[in-house]
């Protein structure tokens, strides 16, 4: 504190940090907006091809449906595969074919 009892201004800086009303403000102004999803359009522009793969081929991996958007020209990662099976609410069970039980429940 100065001698007169004012704060100096870089102190009153130091007291505010980076959550000061003023500087949140300016900042905000030239900062883009942050979060959420911004890569998933990639693969949402496959989304009709994917489904028709799906409904042609009802067993494919997600390895395989990967690798047929490879051949496309679509680099994507199996966990983005993933994803947007689980954001349409494609479900792929693999079972193997086998005779149910009358004996043990099964799921």
């Amino acid at each position: 504190m100065k001698p007169n009892g004012n704060v100096a201004v870089a102190t009153a800086g130091n007291f505010v940090g980076p959550w000061g009303a003023s500087k949140s403000a300016r900042c905000s102004q030239f900062r883009p907006l942050t979060g959420g999803d911004r890569h998933s359009g990639r693969i949402e522009a496959h989304g009709d091809f994917i489904r028709e793969l799906i409904a042609e081929q009802g067993d494919m991996t997600l390895v395989e449906v990967q690798a047929r958007l490879i051949e496309r020209g679509t680099l994507v990662g199996i966990g983005t595969v993933h994803r947007f099976f689980v954001r349409h609410g494609i479900t792929r069970k693999k079972r193997p074919g086998t005779r149910s039980s009358k004996i043990v429940p099964t799921s």
